[in-house]
């Protein structure tokens, strides 16, 4: 595969005080091609995945993660790990890719098919972005809420 070129930027909350967040920190510096950008509120964030090329998703666990559906929502081609509840919000080759978090070749080739194909990462937003909407829009989570109190309030008559 040819060499590419290109930037991780990481966004969140770190205290250098703090072990983990130190170690994670340093790392980061020791690499010219990640950047460590702090906090980022709701436009920033939403702004960053604009811009995106992919987000980049390696928990070892997680359960809902908000920054997938936001990427989704954002237009951002998502690649993410097959953990938790992640590929009940990923469709693999539909709406994003998944990938082993324990294979650094796996994530790799998944951030490579990204970069080489990017007709093939803007379907993949796109259909993200639509599948995102569909599902997860505020009014469609509110709207199984109501249902689901209807279910509940009707079976207690």
């Amino acid at each position: 595969a040819a060499q590419r070129s290109f930037r991780v930027r990481f966004l969140g909350h770190a205290e250098a005080s703090e072990p983990y967040d130190a170690e994670f920190l340093e790392l980061v510096r020791q690499r010219a091609w990640c950047h460590w950008e702090g906090w980022a509120d709701r436009e920033a964030l939403r702004a960053r995945l604009a811009q995106a090329t992919a987000l980049m998703l390696p928990s070892l666990e997680d359960n809902c993660p908000m920054v997938v559906l936001e990427a989704m929502a954002a237009g951002a081609p998502v690649i993410a790990a097959r953990v938790g509840g992640v590929p009940d919000l990923v469709i693999d080759e539909s709406t994003g890719l998944l990938c082993n978090p324990l294979d650094a070749a796996d994530m790799a080739r998944a951030v490579e098919r990204i970069l080489a194909d990017p007709a093939r990462a803007t379907a993949l937003a796109a259909t993200a972005r639509a599948e995102a909407l569909r599902r997860f829009h505020p009014r469609e989570i509110a709207g199984q809420h109501v249902a689901i109190y209807r279910e509940v309030l009707a079976q207690r008559r």
